[in-house]
């Protein structure tokens, strides 16, 4: 279940609208979960991570999670992109990134 200080919303990707959930005031790390799964991986872990002074961000990859799908199999190179445009409407311009597995890609 999510906490009560996590808070979710949407911004526009490349594909469509791009999930993400926050949690926290401070220093801004963007969490980027495995493929096949969804930001919930993160959930009992941000309010941790708020408590310790960062403003946590998971984000749904496209396709995965509440984000809309791309319509084909995305290059990394299109997926860094689509990054860039939710982190600028995040206005995040320079996050700590923490990914789990094949969100480390």
């Amino acid at each position: 279940m999510i906490g009560a200080n996590i808070t979710c919303g949407y911004v526009d990707g490349l594909w469509g609208q791009v999930h993400y959930r926050a949690c926290g005031d401070g220093r801004p790390i963007v969490l980027l979960h495995q493929t096949s799964v969804s930001s919930l991986m993160f959930v009992a872990g941000m309010p941790l991570l708020a408590d310790r002074g960062f403003r946590a961000i998971a984000l749904d990859t496209p396709g995965y999670g509440a984000s809309d799908a791309p319509p084909s199999s995305p290059t990394m190179t299109a997926y860094a992109d689509n990054l860039r445009i939710v982190l600028d409407a995040l206005a995040l311009t320079a996050p700590d990134m923490l990914g789990h597995h094949t969100g480390a890609g």
